[in-house]
């Protein structure tokens, strides 16, 4: 096997099955191509404590850049941090490109059709705009809005490479190229569906920006702790979720199967970003990581043998939804030996009344263990709750605030059900929605009509729970039992601490 990796100055790196490494430069660069990845805004709202503050590079975009330079194309990447959308559109105008493709979710599609109307009365209507990612593969029929010339639907690679060259041979002839979704004679064509990369070691490391690198962090409750943080990258170890939660539109992307690259293959990524850009911590964005058991020891065993100086941070799942317990503490103490520090758990809810009804299940005694498993370890805990559905009361409510003092996660997010268009929930919801402006359908927004809370009576239980939690004898104390135990977390914790009282959270 063989694995190519672009770096931003044009160099590609080729390193042989045998571990030979090479450097050669890339020459005869075709076409420009900016591809731009829309992030929700991060600045904080009213009603909206704990903004999303995770600052890292668009993982999809930087997949597609390397395989379009590994073609020959000149590739510029943007992801979207802290500028306005003019200092967007004035890169992307800057870079002088002859395709922009945008990855857009669907609180940033309707940004992304404004840069579309804009990119052409600066640049011409020549510019071919591309759009792709979760919104528009479950939205396949509504994805050519504005000036958007094209839509990808699923993984992008194949498909997006084959677009670019009949766009730069001047060839108009679509129809055989899966995936791409176009317009001809005026309507709407949707083509047949890409079918999925089996094998993800084939395709070439993701393109890195050094400068980018240079800000990006992985927040709020981490370690290293935010400060300390060196070039912080997202690593896609898989592609898939086997699961199909009502409110997720993953199935729409990748299907119901997970495609997984080697341990081997994910391990010299991480030599690469720590021999490359002194990476200290890493992201692991896959929908399921322990998805299949087996591998999460395979991969634990060959980082450690790697022996990275790297924090890993990664998003588990503790049951199925037939209530199969996945996680075990034998698992998480080979993922602490491999430098796993963080775990992200996708609760959702932790009212039973609301679990009986819903795809995602948490048995509370089996989730209190595991976060107790990771407290032993020194492993941060982060649960994401899920509040505004149908069902919801004031008693629900109040059964989640006291059931997260009893499973006590070190790190908290909340957010608001959100029916994407395209997904199951959607479907059910349609008619119960409080609006239809996609700026909206971001989690932060309560979307759905509830018989018994108004919107404002969920953004304000929101507020209630992070106050009485963060401020509960039962969440300090583990929280100092924890730092006694491994004092090495002091800082990061400290640093959590001054942000949780700078947002009026903690006292």
């Amino acid at each position: 096997m063989v694995t190519c990796y672009q770096d931003e100055q044009g160099f590609r790196t080729t390193i042989t099955k045998n571990g030979v490494m090479t450097k050669t430069i890339i020459r005869g660069k075709k076409m420009k191509i900016t591809l731009a990845h829309t992030s929700p805004k991060r600045k904080t709202e009213e009603g909206d404590l704990y903004p999303r503050l995770n600052r890292v590079e668009g993982a999809g975009i930087a997949y597609l850049g390397s395989y379009l330079e590994d073609q020959g194309y000149d590739v510029k990447l943007i992801s979207e941090m802290d500028e306005s959308e003019k200092e967007t559109l004035d890169q992307i105008v800057e870079s002088k490109p002859d395709v922009v493709g945008f990855y857009a979710f669907t609180s940033t599609f309707p940004r992304v059709v404004n840069y579309s109307k804009l990119i052409k009365e600066r640049l011409g209507k020549d510019v071919k705009i591309v759009v792709g990612a979760d919104h528009v593969s479950a939205n396949p029929s509504h994805s050519l809005q504005g000036k958007i010339d094209f839509a990808v639907r699923g993984e992008g690679e194949l498909t997006l490479t084959e677009l670019v060259k009949k766009i730069e041979s001047k060839e108009t002839d679509y129809e055989n190229i899966d995936g791409l979704i176009y317009k001809k004679d005026g309507k709407v064509i949707i083509n047949s569906p890409r079918a999925r990369i089996k094998d993800l070691d084939s395709l070439p490391f993701p393109k890195r920006d050094r400068d980018l690198l240079d800000i990006t962090t992985i927040g709020m409750l981490s370690y290293p702790k935010i400060a300390d943080q060196k070039s912080a990258a997202s690593v896609l170890t898989s592609r898939g979720c086997p699961y199909s939660c009502e409110f997720c539109s993953s199935d729409k992307i990748w299907g119901s199967s997970v495609i997984q690259r080697s341990s081997k293959n994910i391990v010299n990524e991480l030599k690469l970003l720590q021999e490359n850009y002194g990476t200290n911590v890493a992201f692991f964005p896959d929908l399921t990581f322990n998805a299949k058991q087996k591998r999460v020891f395979e991969l634990s065993d060959a980082i450690k043998e790697a022996k990275l100086d790297m924090s890993l941070y990664v998003v588990m799942r503790l049951m199925s939804p037939n209530w199969k317990k996945l996680i075990s503490y034998d698992m998480l103490k080979s993922m602490r030996k491999a430098n796993f520090r963080k775990i992200g758990f996708g609760i959702e809810s932790l009212a039973p009344s609301i679990q009986n009804e819903r795809v995602k299940k948490t048995e509370l005694s089996y989730a209190k263990e595991i976060f107790d498993y990771c407290n032993d370890l020194g492993i941060i805990t982060k649960s994401f709750i899920i509040l505004g559905y149908p069902e919801e009361t004031k008693e629900t409510l109040q059964e989640t605030t006291e059931n997260l003092k009893y499973i006590l996660p070190d790190e908290l997010r909340i957010s608001f059900l959100t029916p994407f268009p395209g997904t199951r929930l959607y479907d059910e919801s349609k008619d119960k929605l409080i609006t239809t402006d996609l700026t909206k359908f971001d989690t932060n927004t309560p979307l759905i009509r509830n018989d018994s809370l108004s919107p404002q009576d969920f953004i304000e239980a929101r507020k209630k729970m992070y106050a009485d939690y963060f401020n509960s004898a039962e969440y300090l104390k583990r929280a100092e039992d924890k730092c006694i135990k491994h004092p090495e977390l002091k800082g990061s914790y400290d640093e959590y601490f001054g942000f949780l009282k700078d947002r009026r959270i903690m006292k």
